[in-house]
Protein backbone atom coordinates (compact mmCIF):
# COMPACT_ATOMS: atom_id res chain seq x y z
CA UNK A 1 0.00 0.00 0.00
CA UNK A 2 1.28 3.39 -0.82
CA UNK A 3 1.78 6.28 1.73
CA UNK A 4 1.08 9.52 0.92
CA UNK A 5 2.86 12.03 3.40
CA UNK A 6 1.64 16.24 2.91
CA UNK A 7 3.65 19.47 4.20
CA UNK A 8 3.16 20.22 7.73
CA UNK A 9 1.18 23.49 6.76
CA UNK A 10 -1.02 21.30 4.06
CA UNK A 11 -2.12 19.31 6.56
CA UNK A 12 -2.67 21.53 9.33
CA UNK A 13 -4.89 23.28 6.48
CA UNK A 14 -6.76 19.71 5.77
CA UNK A 15 -7.27 19.19 9.33
CA UNK A 16 -9.09 22.21 9.96
CA UNK A 17 -11.58 21.62 6.72
CA UNK A 18 -12.18 18.49 8.34
CA UNK A 19 -13.07 19.80 11.72
CA UNK A 20 -14.74 22.74 10.29
CA UNK A 21 -17.28 20.29 8.13
CA UNK A 22 -17.50 18.08 11.22
CA UNK A 23 -18.50 21.11 13.03
CA UNK A 24 -21.03 22.13 10.66
CA UNK A 25 -22.38 18.62 10.65
CA UNK A 26 -23.18 18.35 14.16
CA UNK A 27 -25.12 21.87 13.86
CA UNK A 28 -27.26 19.42 11.48
CA UNK A 29 -31.03 19.20 13.63
CA UNK A 30 -31.79 16.32 14.60
CA UNK A 31 -34.84 14.32 16.65
CA UNK A 32 -33.33 13.50 19.95
CA UNK A 33 -36.40 11.98 21.74
CA UNK A 34 -40.42 11.53 21.45
CA UNK A 35 -42.47 12.22 25.08
CA UNK A 36 -45.95 10.56 24.93
CA UNK A 37 -46.29 9.13 28.42
CA UNK A 38 -43.21 7.09 28.21
CA UNK A 39 -39.83 8.00 26.23
CA UNK A 40 -38.34 7.24 23.20
CA UNK A 41 -35.00 7.71 22.54
CA UNK A 42 -32.81 8.46 19.72
CA UNK A 43 -29.10 7.90 19.09
CA UNK A 44 -26.61 8.70 15.88
CA UNK A 45 -23.59 7.94 14.59
CA UNK A 46 -20.83 10.91 13.17
CA UNK A 47 -22.72 10.70 9.84
CA UNK A 48 -26.43 11.10 11.39
CA UNK A 49 -27.55 7.78 11.14
CA UNK A 50 -29.59 6.49 14.00
CA UNK A 51 -27.33 3.75 15.84
CA UNK A 52 -29.72 3.26 18.78
CA UNK A 53 -33.44 3.75 19.79
CA UNK A 54 -34.30 3.02 23.25
CA UNK A 55 -37.97 3.39 24.39
CA UNK A 56 -38.77 4.10 28.12
CA UNK A 57 -41.93 3.53 30.08
CA UNK A 58 -43.70 6.27 31.99
CA UNK A 59 -41.40 5.40 35.24
CA UNK A 60 -38.19 6.02 33.26
CA UNK A 61 -38.13 2.00 33.09
CA UNK A 62 -36.33 0.76 29.51
CA UNK A 63 -38.12 -1.91 28.58
CA UNK A 64 -37.51 -1.72 24.42
CA UNK A 65 -34.03 -1.02 22.82
CA UNK A 66 -33.20 -1.03 19.09
CA UNK A 67 -29.73 -1.08 17.29
CA UNK A 68 -28.51 -0.58 13.74
CA UNK A 69 -25.58 -1.12 12.09
CA UNK A 70 -23.86 0.52 9.30
CA UNK A 71 -20.70 -0.56 6.79
CA UNK A 72 -19.57 2.17 4.70
CA UNK A 73 -23.27 3.89 3.23
CA UNK A 74 -25.23 0.56 3.95
CA UNK A 75 -27.24 -0.37 6.59
CA UNK A 76 -26.02 -4.24 7.28
CA UNK A 77 -27.98 -4.88 10.80
CA UNK A 78 -30.70 -4.12 12.75
CA UNK A 79 -31.25 -5.68 15.77
CA UNK A 80 -31.00 -9.36 15.22
CA UNK A 81 -31.65 -9.50 11.43
CA UNK A 82 -28.53 -9.44 9.58
CA UNK A 83 -28.27 -8.41 5.55
CA UNK A 84 -28.26 -11.73 3.54
CA UNK A 85 -28.75 -10.66 -0.26
CA UNK A 86 -28.61 -7.98 -2.72
CA UNK A 87 -30.03 -7.78 -5.66
CA UNK A 88 -31.27 -5.43 -8.40
CA UNK A 89 -33.00 -2.73 -6.19
CA UNK A 90 -33.84 -5.26 -3.65
CA UNK A 91 -32.44 -6.39 -0.11
CA UNK A 92 -32.89 -9.61 2.04
CA UNK A 93 -32.42 -9.49 5.76
CA UNK A 94 -32.63 -12.34 8.26
CA UNK A 95 -31.94 -13.21 11.49
CA UNK A 96 -31.90 -17.03 11.15
CA UNK A 97 -35.72 -17.71 11.36
CA UNK A 98 -37.49 -14.93 10.03
CA UNK A 99 -36.99 -12.88 7.02
CA UNK A 100 -37.84 -9.29 5.47
CA UNK A 101 -37.69 -8.42 1.89
CA UNK A 102 -37.39 -4.95 0.89
CA UNK A 103 -38.03 -3.67 -2.72
CA UNK A 104 -36.45 -0.27 -3.49
CA UNK A 105 -37.49 2.74 -5.28
CA UNK A 106 -34.63 4.55 -7.24
CA UNK A 107 -34.56 7.78 -4.89
CA UNK A 108 -34.07 4.90 -1.57
CA UNK A 109 -37.87 4.93 -1.12
CA UNK A 110 -39.71 1.67 -0.07
CA UNK A 111 -41.87 0.10 -2.96
CA UNK A 112 -43.11 -2.83 -1.41
CA UNK A 113 -42.06 -5.03 1.81
CA UNK A 114 -42.64 -8.87 2.53
CA UNK A 115 -41.90 -10.46 6.18
CA UNK A 116 -42.20 -14.40 6.71
CA UNK A 117 -41.93 -15.98 9.90
CA UNK A 118 -40.90 -19.09 11.73
CA UNK A 119 -44.32 -19.69 13.12
CA UNK A 120 -45.87 -19.44 9.45
CA UNK A 121 -47.46 -15.80 9.70
CA UNK A 122 -46.71 -13.39 6.69
CA UNK A 123 -46.41 -9.77 5.97
CA UNK A 124 -46.68 -8.25 2.47
CA UNK A 125 -47.01 -4.50 1.75
CA UNK A 126 -46.76 -1.63 -1.50
CA UNK A 127 -46.22 1.97 -0.50
CA UNK A 128 -46.97 5.00 -2.49
CA UNK A 129 -45.94 8.37 -2.49
CA UNK A 130 -46.57 12.29 -3.65
CA UNK A 131 -44.83 15.26 -3.24
CA UNK A 132 -41.93 13.11 -0.98
CA UNK A 133 -44.51 11.90 1.42
CA UNK A 134 -46.00 8.51 1.91
CA UNK A 135 -49.38 8.77 0.93
CA UNK A 136 -51.05 5.22 0.76
CA UNK A 137 -50.10 1.90 2.73
CA UNK A 138 -51.47 -1.63 1.30
CA UNK A 139 -50.87 -4.31 3.39
CA UNK A 140 -51.72 -8.65 3.42
CA UNK A 141 -51.37 -10.10 7.07
CA UNK A 142 -51.56 -13.75 6.59
CA UNK A 143 -52.27 -15.62 10.68
CA UNK A 144 -51.81 -19.19 9.31
CA UNK A 145 -55.17 -19.68 8.62
CA UNK A 146 -56.69 -15.99 7.35
CA UNK A 147 -55.82 -13.54 5.05
CA UNK A 148 -56.42 -9.90 5.77
CA UNK A 149 -56.19 -6.67 3.64
CA UNK A 150 -56.15 -3.42 4.71
CA UNK A 151 -55.10 0.40 3.39
CA UNK A 152 -53.81 3.51 5.10
CA UNK A 153 -53.93 6.52 3.76
CA UNK A 154 -52.14 9.84 4.52
CA UNK A 155 -52.46 13.58 4.68
CA UNK A 156 -49.53 15.91 5.39
CA UNK A 157 -48.75 19.65 6.20
CA UNK A 158 -46.26 21.25 4.17
CA UNK A 159 -43.32 21.83 7.50
CA UNK A 160 -40.08 19.87 7.92
CA UNK A 161 -40.71 16.02 9.66
CA UNK A 162 -38.91 14.78 12.53
CA UNK A 163 -36.41 13.01 10.61
CA UNK A 164 -35.84 15.10 8.00
CA UNK A 165 -32.04 15.39 8.19
CA UNK A 166 -31.64 11.77 9.52
CA UNK A 167 -29.15 9.89 6.70
CA UNK A 168 -30.40 6.35 8.04
CA UNK A 169 -31.84 4.79 4.94
CA UNK A 170 -35.15 6.48 3.98
CA UNK A 171 -36.73 2.87 3.30
CA UNK A 172 -35.93 1.14 6.68
CA UNK A 173 -37.40 4.54 8.11
CA UNK A 174 -40.81 4.36 6.18
CA UNK A 175 -40.87 0.17 6.95
CA UNK A 176 -40.39 0.77 11.05
CA UNK A 177 -42.42 4.25 11.45
CA UNK A 178 -44.54 4.27 8.68
CA UNK A 179 -46.99 6.74 9.04
CA UNK A 180 -46.55 7.28 12.94
CA UNK A 181 -43.78 9.91 13.25
CA UNK A 182 -42.41 11.78 10.29
CA UNK A 183 -40.41 10.09 8.55
CA UNK A 184 -40.31 11.33 4.77
CA UNK A 185 -40.90 15.17 3.78
CA UNK A 186 -43.38 16.69 5.90
CA UNK A 187 -45.91 15.51 9.25
CA UNK A 188 -48.68 13.48 9.21
CA UNK A 189 -51.70 15.96 9.58
CA UNK A 190 -54.47 13.08 9.03
CA UNK A 191 -54.78 8.92 8.29
CA UNK A 192 -57.36 6.30 7.49
CA UNK A 193 -57.40 2.44 7.65
CA UNK A 194 -60.03 0.36 5.87
CA UNK A 195 -60.28 -3.25 5.96
CA UNK A 196 -63.18 -5.50 5.46
CA UNK A 197 -63.53 -5.82 9.13
CA UNK A 198 -62.96 -2.19 10.25
CA UNK A 199 -62.16 1.17 9.31
CA UNK A 200 -60.35 3.88 11.67
CA UNK A 201 -59.13 7.07 11.10
CA UNK A 202 -57.79 10.27 13.13
CA UNK A 203 -56.77 14.25 12.76
CA UNK A 204 -53.19 15.13 13.61
CA UNK A 205 -52.31 18.87 14.98
CA UNK A 206 -48.43 20.00 15.98
CA UNK A 207 -47.27 23.28 16.88
CA UNK A 208 -43.66 23.98 15.32
CA UNK A 209 -40.64 25.85 16.51
CA UNK A 210 -38.95 28.99 14.25
CA UNK A 211 -37.40 26.48 12.28
CA UNK A 212 -40.69 24.40 11.15
CA UNK A 213 -39.89 21.44 12.92
CA UNK A 214 -42.68 19.81 15.28
CA UNK A 215 -42.35 20.48 18.68
CA UNK A 216 -46.13 19.30 19.96
CA UNK A 217 -48.75 16.83 18.12
CA UNK A 218 -52.46 16.42 19.19
CA UNK A 219 -54.61 14.12 18.94
CA UNK A 220 -58.02 14.06 17.73
CA UNK A 221 -58.67 17.17 19.69
CA UNK A 222 -58.57 14.82 22.85
CA UNK A 223 -55.61 16.51 24.81
CA UNK A 224 -53.00 13.88 24.53
CA UNK A 225 -49.81 15.40 23.40
CA UNK A 226 -46.65 13.73 21.94
CA UNK A 227 -43.52 16.30 22.62
CA UNK A 228 -40.61 16.22 20.16
CA UNK A 229 -37.29 17.16 21.19
CA UNK A 230 -33.89 17.80 19.19
CA UNK A 231 -30.46 18.45 19.66
CA UNK A 232 -30.66 22.18 19.35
Amino acid sequence: MKKFFLPIAAALVLSATFLSCKKEDNRVKLLLSVADGGNTMYEYDTQNRLSKISKHSNWGDLYSTRTLTYSKYDLVKFDDFILTATGLNQLTFSDGSNTHIFDLNSDGTLAKSSSSYANGMSYEANYEYQNGNLTKRTGEFFDGETLRVGTNEFTYDSMNSPFLNCKTPRWWLIWSFGGDIGVTKNNVTGWTYVSDEESSGAVLSYEYDDEGYPTKREWNDSGFFVYYSYNK
